[in-house]
C-alpha cells in the first residue's frame, strides 16, 4: 500500500498544510490522476518521488512529507460497505460557507488498516445522482468539484446547468480516485469498535466530501 502527501489546496489562503491520500495501485492512481491535476510543477514532483528520489510538495524537507511513500508490510484487517440513498446533505468550504445537495446514491467502503504501524480507517466513495440545490432560484444545479484533484466526475452530454427536475442529474458521477484517511487508532481493539458501528454521521460525511466544495467553492 502506498501513502501519497501533497499540498493541501483545500486550505483558507492565510493557512497551508498538505493531505494524505492512500492507494493499493500507485500507478493506476498516477494514471487518473494526472488526468485531474493542473499544476504540471506538482506533477513531476509526484514522478520524481515515484522514481526514488526524496521529494515533497510543501515548503519543508521532512522526510515526513515525502510525496510517495511505500509500507510493503501494510495490512487491511476489515473492509465494510455503506449505502445511502435519497439523501439531502450540507457541505462546507473553508471559510465555513455551505450549499446543500440532494444525492441519489452515495456508496462508501471503509477500510481498516495498518500502515507504517499506524491503524487508520480509510474510505473512498461514489456518488451516482447528485444536484446542487440552488437557493436562490430554487432550482437543482449541476455540480462541479473545487478541491484536491482526486475526484473523477461525470455529467451527462445534454444535462442542463440548471433544472426544476432532479431527474435531469440522475446521470451524474463523482468517486473518489484514492483512499482517504478517516481517523487513527490507538490500538487495533479500538479500531475493531469502530468497525462494529453502524452507518456513518453527517459530519463524516461533510468531511469525506470536503474535495466537492475545496477552499471556496
Amino acid at each position: 500500500m502506498y501513502k501519497i502527501t501533497l499540498f493541501d489546496c483545500n486550505c483558507p489562503g492565510f493557512v497551508s498544510g498538505t493531505v494524505n491520500y492512500y492507494c493499493e495501485d500507485i500507478h493506476r492512481f498516477e494514471e487518473e490522476w494526472v488526468k485531474l491535476e493542473i499544476d504540471q510543477e506538482r506533477i513531476r514532483r509526484f514522478k520524481r518521488s515515484l522514481a526514488g528520489e526524496f521529494v515533497t510538495d510543501y515548503y519543508t524537507d521532512d522526510e515526513e512529507l515525502n510525496i510517495v511513500q511505500e509500507d510493503k508490510h501494510a495490512e487491511i484487517y476489515f473492509e465494510k460497505d455503506v449505502l445511502l440513498r435519497d439523501k439531502e446533505i450540507e457541505l462546507f468550504n473553508s471559510y465555513q460557507c455551505s450549499e446543500r445537495f440532494r444525492v441519489h446514491a452515495l456508496k462508501i467502503h471503509m477500510a481498516f488498516v495498518r500502515f507504517q504501524g499506524t491503524f487508520l480507517r480509510l474510505m473512498s466513495y461514489r456518488i451516482e445522482g447528485i444536484a446542487m440545490l440552488e437557493h436562490v432560484w430554487g432550482k437543482y444545479a449541476a455540480v462541479h468539484c473545487h478541491g484536491n484533484r482526486i475526484l473523477k466526475s461525470t455529467h451527462p452530454v445534454f444535462a442542463p446547468d440548471y433544472s426544476d427536475r432532479i431527474e435531469d442529474f440522475d446521470d451524474a458521477v463523482i468517486e473518489t480516485i484514492a483512499y482517504i484517511p478517516m481517523g487513527d487508532f490507538c490500538s487495533f481493539e479500538e479500531m475493531k469498535r469502530s468497525y462494529r458501528k453502524k452507518g456513518v454521521s453527517r459530519k463524516e460525511i461533510a468531511g469525506l466530501l470536503v474535495d466537492i466544495m475545496g477552499e471556496s467553492g
